[in-house]
C-alpha cells in the first residue's frame, strides 16, 4: 500500500525527479521524507476516524485553494529555473559538497517542509485516504495488531520508494546534460501548472 501510494507520478514526485537532477540525493530525499510525514498524519487521522473532518466543504476548499496556488507557484519557478540554469553538476556526492553545513542544512528543512505542505494540501491524497478509510477500519475489526502493521508498514513503503528514486537521481544525474536538466525542468514546471489547473476545473461547479 505504501509503494502503491508513493510510486505513481504526481506532483511530489515530479518535483523529486526535477530536484534530483539537478542537485543530487539529498533535497529529493528531504521533500519525499516530508510527503511521507504527512502521509504519515493522513493514516492516523483514518485510524482515529477523524478524516470525515475532511468532507466539510470549507476543509475541502481551503485544501484546493492552497493545492492549486502551491502547483502553479512550484510550476512557474521551475520553468524560470529552467531558462537560469548554466551548467550540470557533476556527479560527485552532492551538488552542494562545498557549500557550508548550515546552509545544506536548511536546504533540506526548507524541502521536507515543502514535502509536507505539498502531501498535506494534496486532494487527489486527501480522497485517497478518505476512500481507503473503510478498509483500514475492516483491517482493524479482522486483526487487533492491524492498526500497528499499518502504522509501520505504510511509510515503511512509502519510505523505500523515496529512497529508491533519489538514490537513483543522484547516480543517474552524471548522464544529464544541460539541455535534458532545462528539458526536464520546463517540462516539470508545465505538469505542475497543470494538474494544479485540471484540479482547478475539476472543482468548479459547471452547469
Amino acid at each position: 500500500m505504501g509503494l502503491g501510494l508513493a510510486a505513481p507520478i504526481g506532483p511530489v514526485n515530479i518535483e523529486i525527479i526535477r530536484r534530483g537532477l539537478r542537485s543530487g540525493f539529498r533535497e529529493p530525499f528531504a521533500l519525499g521524507m516530508g510527503a511521507v510525514t504527512a502521509d504519515g498524519v493522513y493514516l492516523a487521522l483514518v485510524c482515529l476516524g477523524v478524516a470525515h473532518v475532511a468532507e466539510y466543504t470549507a476543509v475541502r476548499v481551503a485544501l484546493l485553494a492552497l493545492g492549486v496556488v502551491m502547483l502553479e507557484t512550484l510550476g512557474v519557478l521551475a520553468i524560470r529555473d529552467a531558462f537560469r540554469l548554466k551548467g550540470v553538476p557533476d556527479g560527485g556526492p552532492s551538488a552542494h559538497a562545498d557549500a557550508p553545513q548550515a546552509s545544506r542544512a536548511a536546504s533540506m528543512l526548507h524541502c521536507y517542509g515543502l514535502g509536507i505542505a505539498m502531501m498535506a494540501t494534496n486532494v487527489l491524497a486527501m480522497a485517497l485516504w478518505l476512500g481507503s478509510s473503510s478498509v483500514v477500519t475492516s483491517l482493524a475489526a479482522a486483526h487487533p495488531m492491524a492498526y500497528v502493521w499499518l502504522a509501520v508498514s505504510v511509510p515503511a513503503g512509502c519510505a523505500t520508494w523515496v529512497v529508491f528514486i533519489s538514490t537513483a537521481l543522484h547516480f543517474g544525474r552524471r548522464f544529464v546534460n544541460l539541455r535534458v536538466l532545462r528539458a526536464v525542468s520546463i517540462l516539470g514546471g508545465l505538469a505542475l501548472c497543470g494538474i494544479g489547473l485540471h484540479l482547478l476545473w475539476k472543482a468548479l461547479p459547471l452547469k
